[in-house]
């Protein structure tokens, strides 16, 4: 059930929720769990974190419920929840293993969705390969202000606010990325180009 995609099916789940419904608790965890945890996936390659880390969501959501918070977008409060507790684990996580990975250059992996590797796949190897490698090229914050633009739609105002930006920050950041994976496509058709010519 594509819940998050249907606004006021979400607002009323929330009146719900907040007023002790178990049942609205359940639709939303249900609704949103594969969500959140593909966010999550992306900061970590540790799934049990993830998942532990959603859960505590869940529960502090729960315990939380009925303070009367007003949400206007159930999916970009849940999303920025997750990556608060994402961030905070892997904060803990560091800590515990002595500054593995430094939070500030945490991962962040973007990957080409299976659906999109299925609608492309009459592209060239040589063409996913850059493709991938573009992606690749860009920094944590550049693949998730991607990842939650054109993965999740959110709107720019939105992306800032989760990631802690400015609105122009995120313009910025989001044109930066692309401009880098269309020169780096650009780059690589050239060199096949001169190389079949």
């Amino acid at each position: 059930m594509e819940l998050h995609k249907d606004s006021d099916q979400s607002d009323q789940l929330w009146v719900d929720f907040q007023n002790g419904s178990e049942k609205a608790f359940a639709e939303i965890y249900n609704s949103f769990f594969r969500l959140l945890y593909n966010y999550g996936c992306k900061f970590t390659a540790d799934k049990d974190l993830v998942k532990d880390s959603i859960h505590d969501l869940f529960v502090k959501l729960w315990e939380k419920r009925c303070d009367g918070s007003i949400v206007t977008s159930l999916k970009y409060y849940l999303l920025k929840a997750m990556r608060h507790k994402m961030l905070d684990a892997l904060d803990r996580k560091k800590k515990l293993s002595l500054g593995q990975e430094s939070l500030s250059e945490a991962r962040f992996e973007l990957v080409l969705p299976y659906e999109s590797l299925l609608i492309s796949h009459q592209l060239s190897q040589e063409q996913q390969a850059s493709l991938q490698r573009a992606i690749n090229s860009l920094t944590p914050r550049q693949k998730e202000a991607i990842f939650l633009r054109y993965y999740n739609s959110m709107s720019y105002e939105e992306i800032a606010s989760l990631m802690s930006l400015s609105v122009d920050s995120c313009y910025n950041l989001v044109s930066k990325a692309l401009h880098l994976i269309k020169t780096d496509i650009v780059r690589v058709a050239l060199c096949l180009l001169c190389l079949c010519a």
